[in-house]
């Protein structure tokens, strides 16, 4: 619903255009370097504050981080790069992602870690893991995963980099690492994770090339690992295993159409040898008997995969063209702001359609946006029959009583204030309820939020003053803790 309020409609706050980051294609390598790395290396800082030496023991700084440590080191390198991410803000996505998630994690030891999702704007085949428990995956999977269990083996990937503490691995395995190499570590990890290849090869080739070259064997390693541990993983959770080796074919044709691949820089290794090795490691009585329990219908994921992809021109895998013809006229209408003309052609399409769960948090999108508020409310009601607890629902009811300009914050939105004040989408939402009712309180606290999670504190810091000034008689708990944060 979040993705459709802000990304459908081309629509934007001025918070948000003062936060998104935009790189020229025609900057120069070093000035691309000194543009991105404006933003401070959080393992560098830490290393300064933890270990304060020139010269540190990979093995000794490996023990030095605790979960709680690594939470927070994710967290701040999550603040520090999120403008380069390009964020959908999409709730049902971040829903279904961690959703399924939670069903993996029981296939690890990951006792302490909180698992988040992250859904990025960019149609490249990739996902990547950050420590502490975030998990980013790019739209690009849409088009090229067919089933739940092929995007679960993609999360069982990532959470084995999680369960085995690659990261952190990769820094043990030098003996003696500079605060320089640190820096390094992080910058090629970010870079390439976030699809900013010119910037990583900037990097390896401002950087000690034979020190770059060993840390990206050692991170081809721990891809085979990952590997590895996912498919026990998909195993406990009744996913087929199977699906892991349908995601490396995938991989692999990527590989063979793409001759501008550097393979020194791939932090991936050849999807050739991942699928033969996986497939040594997959019996085939157990193939033949296995069964998939997934969360969503097949119908669920095809309507998904449509609303996700919408702009892309290709054909998606699995499916004909014709399967998503009546959702994107539907979206076409809405890219153009005709909400009538959008609503008018989706209450034509088929119920099989229109009753899947990306096709509910589409008809509370149209609902609200046309001013049908009950038939919104209807459909919100009907998504949380099934899943009561998503933040999607307390997120579609804040823009619906944004809509309304409702006097009152939904209680829902209250309820997740306190327990997932790291959710980006619910503050852009109540962000978006306090400027449409010209709440101030409930603007500036959620702008206060917003400016956090993008690592502008002093921002962030001036709209505590704002809403405080604004409600002096109101306990205002979640502006306490923030600031809390922020002294950290």
């Amino acid at each position: 619903f979040c993705m459709q309020q802000r990304q459908w409609t081309g629509q934007s706050s001025a918070i948000d255009q003062q936060m998104i980051f935009r790189t020229s294609q025609t900057r120069s390598p070093l000035k691309l370097l000194i543009k991105h790395l404006r933003f401070k290396i959080t393992i560098t800082l830490l290393a300064l504050v933890l270990l304060p030496m020139k010269k540190i023991n990979g093995a000794q700084f490996y023990k030095a981080i605790s979960i709680q440590q690594e939470t927070k080191i994710g967290e701040r390198l999550l603040r520090q790069s999120r403008s380069h991410f390009q964020e959908t803000h999409d709730s049902l996505c971040i829903d279904i992602f961690e959703t399924l998630l939670k069903r993996l994690k029981n296939g690890f030891s990951l006792t302490g870690y909180t698992l988040r999702a992250l859904c990025l704007n960019s149609l490249t085949f990739n996902a990547f893991a950050m420590p502490g428990g975030i998990i980013g995956l790019h739209r690009g999977l849409f088009i090229n995963l067919k089933s739940e269990s092929e995007f679960a083996a993609v999360l069982a990937h990532e959470l084995a980099h999680l369960h085995q503490r690659h990261y952190f691995r990769l820094i043990k395995k030098s003996s003696n690492i500079g605060l320089s190499k640190l820096a390094m570590i992080a910058g090629i990890v970010a870079a390439i994770k976030s699809n900013q290849t010119e910037l990583s090869n900037a990097l390896i080739i401002g950087g000690n090339a034979k020190a770059s070259s060993n840390m990206l064997k050692f991170s081809r390693e721990f891809e085979l690992e990952a590997d590895s541990l996912s498919i026990n993983a998909l195993r406990q959770a009744n996913y087929r295993t199977e699906s892991v080796v349908d995601v490396l074919n995938e991989l692999t044709a990527k590989e063979n159409t793409n001759i501008n691949v550097q393979n020194f820089l791939l932090t991936h290794p050849s999807g050739v040898k991942r699928k033969s090795r996986i497939e040594n490691l997959i019996y085939k009585d157990f193939l033949e008997n296995s069964k998939e329990y997934s969360i969503l219908t097949k119908t669920d994921l095809e309507v998904w995969r449509c609303i996700q992809t919408h702009d892309y021109q290709g054909k998606l895998r699995g499916m004909s063209l014709k399967k998503c013809q009546s959702v994107n006229l539907v979206l076409d209408y809405v890219a153009s702001n005709q909400y009538e003309k959008a609503w008018s052609k989706w209450i034509q399409t088929p119920d099989i359609f229109r009753e899947t769960i990306a096709g509910i948090d589409l008809e509370i999108f149209l609902a609200t946006k046309t001013k049908r508020y009950r038939e919104s409310q209807k459909a919100i009601d009907n998504l949380a029959i099934f899943f009561p607890n998503w933040p999607t629902i307390a997120i579609a009811e804040t823009y619906l009583a944004a809509e309304r300009k409702d006097k009152k914050l939904p209680s829902s939105a209250i309820k997740f204030i306190k327990i997932r004040p790291d959710r980006l989408d619910l503050w852009l939402a109540i962000e978006e309820f306090g400027l449409q009712t010209k709440n101030v309180y409930r603007t500036n606290e959620a702008r206060a939020w917003i400016n956090y999670h993008f690592d502008k504190l002093k921002e962030a810091e001036l709209h505590i003053r704002l809403a405080k000034e604004a409600n002096n008689h109101l306990r205002v708990s979640s502006l306490s803790k923030l600031g809390s944060l922020i002294n950290q």
